[in-house]
């Protein structure tokens, strides 16, 4: 059994879960916080976000549309899609989003 931290191993092999010869320390993994310090926040121009497959049940079209609506009167504001094109069949296609794009509301 593989254990990200020796507290847990520690545990399973006193609770008598595993065998000491069973179990491996792989280490901590995930990001380092340290190498990504702190920033002060950006906070103009305002930016939206919408992470998400690019599918239209993920609310891909709405956002668009709340975008176009947004920046017709706050023309700053950014919007951003952050998610990868699909073969669903509710799938937003590259043709799309690149219209979007040059049309300059994502």
């Amino acid at each position: 059994m593989f254990f990200l931290n020796p507290d847990e191993l520690n545990e399973f092999v006193q609770k008598g879960i595993i065998h000491s010869k069973k179990a491996f320390l792989l280490g901590p993994i995930g990001v380092d916080l340290g190498a990504f310090p702190p920033v002060p926040p950006v906070t103009a121009p305002i930016t939206f976000l919408l992470a998400a497959r690019l599918l239209r049940e993920k609310g891909v079209r709405e956002f668009v549309e709340a975008a176009r609506q947004i920046k017709a009167k706050y023309p700053d504001a950014r919007f951003f899609l952050l998610g990868g094109l699909d073969t669903n069949p509710g799938a937003i296609s590259r043709e799309e989003v690149q219209g979007w794009v040059k049309e300059g509301v994502i």
